[in-house]
């Protein structure tokens, strides 16, 4: 319960060894591999995501122009100060612990990131919260960036396509909130 979506990344790390590429999406969450949208998250409808065909893309031909392939990043002024020290005065940051990598870099991040978390989960007090209590999920969100960062590689961004059917915000009111967001940013 503390590692969250991590449990199959881990189980992947450890057992999928005759893959060439390996990837995270989760439950309803999906990356966008058809669209062109510059949201970093826009909602479908459960029964259109669900009818339609979603096709495997050509990771070949899309792995010869980037690295990783990750969450569009999404801003929150609020937590720049946290986020600074991370991410050295940077306020975008790629959530929901979904990427898709070639093995081989798969292997590298996978090593890397289990060793901090299992270091981590040795030092400190999970609690026992079901939001705090997600704190290895939260961490990796983070600590993927940092990683990408340190590592040089070139980034895929992708819309994340989040199956709901509650409205949320339109992309008149995304595009608002990105852009006082960045004022408020460049701002501070």
């Amino acid at each position: 319960r503390h590692y969250c979506e991590l449990t199959a990344h881990y189980w992947a790390w450890k057992n999928l060894h005759d893959a060439d590429y390996i990837g995270l999406n989760h439950y309803r969450r999906y990356f966008d591999f058809e669209g062109g949208s510059v949201c970093s998250l826009r909602t479908v409808r459960s029964e259109a995501f669900f009818s339609a065909s979603h096709p495997v893309p050509d990771f070949d031909r899309l792995f010869s122009r980037c690295d990783i392939v990750m969450a569009r990043p999404k801003k929150y002024p609020a937590y720049l100060p946290d986020f600074d020290r991370v991410f050295f005065r940077n306020n975008r940051l790629s959530h929901f612990n979904m990427f898709v990598l070639p093995r081989e870099r798969f292997e590298a991040y996978s090593a890397w990131l289990f060793d901090i978390l299992f270091e981590v989960e040795r030092r400190i007090e999970i609690q026992d919260d079901p939001v705090q209590g997600r704190v290895m999920g939260y961490l990796s969100e983070r600590l993927l960036s940092v990683w990408v960062r340190h590592n040089r590689l070139k980034i895929c961004y992708k819309t994340v396509l989040m199956v709901n059917d509650q409205k949320r915000k339109g992309l008149g009111k995304h595009l608002f909130h990105t852009t006082v967001n960045t004022l408020a940013y460049w701002i501070t």
